[in-house]
């Protein structure tokens, strides 16, 4: 039997962890991540690990990215003396959750402004990832900290709402909406006041049309509560989040949203929901590896019988390539454009000749007469990735 370890290091071969270096967390001292797992795992008894103070506050850095630190500290919080990490640990991460809490109710009052204000001009919107889970599934600030707010409106008030932001004092950092509608999922806005977080106003929920059509979105809408999604629709938007769109760049935190997510399945029909309408997004493989990170990480059990549901039906012949080139994506070229679906000729000239500013950034130019060079060097990097 593998231990907790191998099975975590075995899963990440391919899904990679986020950090400086490809799963780098995974390097710390072997002491160290058992007594991590046992404190976010709950375990009876927890014994702190014989490594030196430079080892935990190495630890402590490679836990940076992954956003997890004030949830851990908050687990720590609650046991024994001789349970604890070294004092000057135990400080240390106290700091970054109280940090994390004073963003987190920032962000709340944010938050909550524009929920009121897109009431009174009677667009509904649904609050999406960190922002949406803080309260649902953490039920206190700072424990699930997110650098952005991620909201979701329908496709036809969205003009309506970006002309709101607008008044609110936000400055919109992109042009998606007009100009990559097909190819982009949201709008980006920073705002000039530093106690603001950026915000991303979204149309669509994936980089993937296949399975996030404005049907989908309108039944998002339909069976969300007081602008939250219900948690199977989480537990799929989330799945497809962390396994999809980010396999080579994973947040502990994100695999620990999917491990508090299943918690709320508590009967059958839950569970039987949610691999109903997973076979319905067409996104099986992504759950199934979901709930496979939440249980080498974590220790969830799911029933036997939803453990791994990619069989019975088996995988569909759109669910296994959307699963293969979703993961392909920004290695090749045909895999962007498949996982991207259906477009209009006009998105696919916007795609091979994007706005001038667009190439300005990319390629790191000022001048406008170096675009053409920015142009051929655009089209070089993509036929010779439609030839490997």
């Amino acid at each position: 039997m593998l231990s907790k370890l191998e099975d975590i290091r075995n899963i990440h071969k391919e899904t990679k962890l986020v950090g400086s270096g490809s799963n780098n967390l995974l390097n710390a001292p072997d002491e160290l991540l058992n007594y991590f797992l046992d404190v976010l795992r709950k375990e009876k008894s927890i014994v702190p690990p014989a490594v030196s103070l430079a080892d935990w506050h190495k630890f402590i850095v490679l836990l940076s990215p992954h956003g997890i630190s004030p949830y851990f500290y908050k687990c720590i919080s609650i046991l024994s003396k001789e349970s604890l990490p070294p004092e000057e640990i135990v400080s240390a991460f106290k700091g970054i959750y109280l940090e994390s809490v004073a963003r987190s109710l920032r962000a709340e009052k944010q938050v909550a402004t524009i929920k009121k204000i897109f009431s009174d001009n009677n667009i509904r919107l649904l609050i999406l990832k960190g922002a949406g889970m803080s309260k649902t599934l953490y039920k206190e600030p700072g424990l699930r900290p997110s650098v952005d707010i991620d909201l979701l409106v329908r496709k036809n008030d969205f003009l309506k709402a970006d002309g709101i932001l607008k008044n609110l004092g936000y400055d919109k950092k992109t042009d998606n909406f007009n100009l990559f509608q097909d190819f982009s999922i949201e709008e980006i806005y920073g705002s000039k006041d530093k106690y603001r977080q950026k915000l991303e106003l979204h149309w669509s929920m994936h980089h993937f049309p296949m399975i996030s059509g404005e049907g989908m979105i309108e039944k998002l809408f339909e069976r969300a509560t007081d602008s939250l999604l219900c948690p199977v629709d989480n537990m799929i938007q989330s799945s497809t989040h962390m396994t999809m769109q980010h396999y080579d760049e994973m947040k502990l935190m994100w695999i620990m949203d999917i491990a508090l997510l299943l918690e709320q399945l508590q009967t059958p029909e839950d569970w039987r929901d949610l691999k109903n309408v997973s076979i319905e997004w067409q996104v099986r493989p992504a759950v199934a590896h979901a709930i496979q990170l939440a249980k080498c990480w974590f220790g969830v059990k799911p029933p036997k019988e939803y453990e791994n549901f990619i069989f019975n039906p088996n995988m569909s012949k759109l669910e296994k390539s959307l699963w293969k080139h979703s993961r392909l994506r920004y290695e090749k070229i045909f895999s962007m454009l498949y996982a991207r679906g259906a477009f209009s000729f006009i998105s696919l000239l916007r795609f091979t000749f994007p706005p001038i500013k667009t190439m300005k950034e990319k390629f790191g130019v000022k001048n406008t007469w170096q675009i053409p060079r920015c142009y051929i060097k655009r089209w070089t990097l993509l036929f010779k990735d439609c030839q490997d």
